[in-house]
């Protein structure tokens, strides 16, 4: 009987611990609430967005160019999430889906998710507003329109920084041309580079389905703590 209780004792601190640590995430603010989020015009609480692409590298579909996208819930702009930075690697012709797959180079790219949006479990406090998402991938699947407004489709890929075994995968997200030239005004995020020239195009953002989920290594923790903390509670004394 011994025996069994420090068993009992050991894996309930083990899950104490565990917990602790996933929840933390070695900071003071909690890990995302994990689920499948959708845009509102899909019945969902994401915000529909906006973006801009400017012409930095000299034209459509040039390498170099520049995205820059915010949630829109007007009259505010970006705060709920934003994706900043992305510059447009490739765009190579895919002859048996008629469309242009675009890569783009994330590597200085910035995504946040606000506190005012439904993942938010986070600490409140000045500097604890947002989870800042390191980007690993991010696509535009186009179809080529002849010059015309186009309709593309979105997906992106990143972890958490606070929280690397936390995936953020935006698997649809519908990017809606409706202007090009020069930049449309306030309630569209800027062209970036900021110093670049007033030409580029922008649209709308809508059909939004975004998953958070931690990793299947982390699920198996959150489990581990979660038996430890329950054979904590029935020991006897």
């Amino acid at each position: 009987m011994k025996s069994t209780r420090s068993l009992w004792r050991v894996s309930g601190a083990v899950g104490a611990v565990v917990l602790a640590t996933l929840l933390a995430g070695g900071s003071a603010q909690a890990a995302p609430i994990t689920g499948t989020y959708t845009s509102e015009d899909l019945g969902g609480e994401v915000n529909l967005g906006r973006w801009t692409e400017s012409y930095d590298g000299g034209g459509f579909l040039q390498p170099g160019n520049v995205m820059n996208a915010a949630s829109w819930d007007d009259p505010n702009l970006g705060e709920q999430w934003i994706v900043s930075g992305p510059v447009l690697k490739s765009a190579v012709w895919d002859g048996n889906t008629n469309e242009w797959k675009c890569s783009y180079n994330v590597d200085n790219a910035v995504m946040q998710l606000m506190d005012t949006g439904p993942w938010w479990d986070g600490d409140d406090s000045p500097g604890r507003t947002a989870y800042d998402v390191d980007l690993t991938q991010y696509r535009h699947d186009t179809p080529d329109t002849m010059g015309g407004h186009y309709v593309s489709k979105i997906t992106l890929f990143g972890k958490l920084a606070d929280f690397p075994d936390y995936n953020v995968e935006v698997f649809l997200a519908v990017a809606l041309e409706v202007g090009e030239g020069e930049h449309p005004g306030a309630d569209w995020p800027e062209y970036l580079p900021t110093c670049t020239d007033d030409d580029g195009h922008w649209g709308n953002v809508q059909e939004i389905q975004m998953v958070i989920t931690p990793e299947p290594a982390t699920v198996g923790l959150l489990a581990l703590g979660a038996v430890g903390l329950a054979l904590r509670r029935r020991r006897r004394p």
